[in-house]
């Protein structure tokens, strides 16, 4: 007999609220959203719940006044800078949209949704990143932030809501954007799959020199350009969720790598297991990688004796896991990233985070991380605008032992 998943739709979406629409189970909410995930018209109900927009206790009028509010506050901020006479505005911030612009214009166009040049939704887009660059000045703008706000405006389909849930998503990504500080989730990517299985976990160790950069991209946008939209939306329902783990990014990182067994150990360089990386989730289908990454979120919850650094990745009693503060090792200075490179330049960059331009604006500030002992060659070109005005990590290399 085959067994029919039920996804939350709009159908049963009535029977999450009380009378006064205060939300019955929010465990219950999350975990079909984890296990079943949500139809289209339901999301846009849903992930404001899932990414906390609206209080779990909250009734139906609390949440429609707070969305009032929330609406006015974006309109104050983005009526600000669009009826401000645009010569005034500060040399960053005109880089800034001119940048927007660009990336705007290439966003998801092969989605319906944003297809039509000139369309509303496109200047939806627009006008979000912009009004996010001034409302987060410490942030700005980073060349990503488009790809990641796109499926969220097109769930939504409300231009303030789409903001407002983007910024409940920033304590997640903003380190990683600034920085590109992906070291805690690449650790625990390796700690987990040397927990799983010893024998890949030796063989990526032997061929990257212990440097996992090839899981880079996938992780900076959470997947977004390795899955089309549909298939990533259905991604961050598990993912949006919380519910076993608030880490599920790692788990599906870990099911790509370990339905793929045998081309991970035909990788005979770090360079191949990078292109395999890039090309993998092509072949894949969604749903068979979200149902083995739950799969390993049970199998780990139900281990008994785990290092607290893997403890920290499935929750317990339904209580928010801390931070993935333990997996802070594999730091990367990005000199000798692989094997046998002494130098880094823009086509290798290109290839690891897969994009199709660079800006020709040039390099101020280092790029990713300073080796304390040896000075790390910048490319020519800055490949990710608004990266100036972080502040690099202070960090060793493989040669000072990394920490």
């Amino acid at each position: 007999l085959h067994h029919t998943v039920m996804q939350v739709d709009l159908v049963s979406w009535p029977t999450f609220f009380d009378s006064q629409g205060s939300l019955l189970d929010e465990y219950k909410l999350r975990k079909l959203s984890f296990n079943n995930g949500l139809t289209e018209d339901a999301r846009k109900f849903a992930w404001p719940f899932l990414l906390n927009l609206w209080e779990k206790n909250s009734t139906g009028s609390n949440r429609h006044a707070h969305d009032a509010k929330l609406k006015k506050q974006y309109e104050d901020i983005r009526n600000g800078w669009i009826n401000a006479i645009p010569e005034l505005f500060d040399k960053e911030l005109k880089q800034f949209i001119k940048v927007i612009d660009k990336d705007v214009r290439r966003t998801d166009r092969d989605c319906a949704f944003f297809s039509e040049d000139g369309s509303e939704n496109l200047r939806m887009l627009r006008r979000i990143l912009i009004t996010l660059t001034i409302y987060d000045t410490e942030l700005g703008y980073v060349q990503g932030m488009n790809e990641i706000i796109s499926p969220i405006l097109y769930s939504v389909r409300e231009e303030h809501t789409a903001f407002w849930c983007f910024v409940k998503l920033l304590p997640m990504l903003r380190q990683r954007l600034l920085t590109l500080d992906l070291s805690p989730e690449l650790s625990a990517t390796a700690d987990l799959i040397q927990h799983l299985d010893p024998p890949v976990y030796q063989h990526i160790e032997n061929i990257t020199a212990g440097h996992w950069i090839f899981c880079f991209r996938w992780y900076l946008l959470m997947f977004k350009n390795e899955f089309k939209m549909a298939d990533i939306l259905k991604l961050w329902d598990a993912m949006f969720s919380q519910h076993n783990t608030s880490h599920f990014e790692i788990f599906v990182a870990v099911a790509l790598l370990l339905k793929h067994k045998e081309q991970v150990l035909a990788c005979s360089s770090a360079d191949q297991l990078l292109h395999f990386a890039q090309s993998v989730c092509a072949k894949l289908s969604v749903t068979t990688v979200i149902s083995f990454a739950r799969e390993l979120t049970n199998k780990l919850a139900a281990t008994e004796g785990l290092s607290d650094n893997l403890r920290a990745l499935v929750l317990q009693e339904n209580k928010v896991p801390p931070p993935l503060v333990g997996f802070v090792r594999r730091r990367q200075c990005f000199k000798n990233i692989y094997s046998g490179r002494t130098s880094m330049n823009d086509d290798f960059i290109k290839n690891l985070l897969g994009h199709q331009q660079l800006s020709t604006k040039p390099q101020t500030t280092p790029l990713f991380f300073n080796c304390t002992e040896a000075p790390i060659p910048t490319p020519s070109t800055n490949f990710l605008s608004g990266i100036q005005g972080a502040t690099p990590l202070q960090v060793t290399c493989t040669k000072c032992s990394l920490y």
